[in-house]
Parts: structure tokens; sequence; C-alpha cells
């Protein structure tokens, strides 16, 4: 899918910037209780560092961040801005 092939943008990524640390960050709506959401994207964080870790890259590079609903980006009235909510994020740490 176009989510591999993204994790595999990155993974070539880190590999020519071998300095390079990555949070990925994952958030989601406000549709639930907030713990469970706040475990629920920290398992997805984790799938995606556990990946890029299954391709080469070094597990001292990556850090995952369940944010769970505590970050909007927009309101959550509405379906479009519970789905512009729910996404994932990569900040370079270093």
């Amino acid at each position: 899918t176009n989510a591999y092939l993204m994790l595999d943008q990155v993974v070539m990524l880190m590999n020519k910037y071998p300095s390079l640390k990555l949070e990925i960050g994952v958030h989601t709506d406000n549709q639930g209780v907030p713990s469970v959401l706040e475990r629920l994207s920290q398992t997805r964080a984790q799938v995606i560092v556990n990946y890029l870790i299954n391709r080469g890259i070094s597990a001292s590079r990556l850090t995952a961040r369940g944010y769970g609903s505590t970050r909007p980006v927009a309101s959550n009235a509405t379906w479009l801005e519970r789905r512009l909510n729910r996404r994932v994020e990569f900040s370079v740490v270093r």
C-alpha cells in the first residue's frame, strides 16, 4: 500500500543521513476513551518503528510516541475534521 511506500522512503532518507533521529508521533481523533486512544496510538507508533527497524534502521534512532487525541489539528466536530486528526507525524529529533 501507499503507507509502506512512504515508510520505505523514510528508510532511504535515514540511510542517506545516518545521524538523523526521528520521533514517530501517532495521533487519533477524540472518539473514545482518552486512555484507550493513547494506548492505541502508542501501539500504532511502535508498529511503524518496528517496520523501520526490520528494514535496517537502528532502534536508537527512532522514538515511538502515541499522543492519542491530545494534539488535534482540527475541531473533531465533523467526519473530515476527525480524519485530519488521525495522522502520523515524523519529527526530526536530531
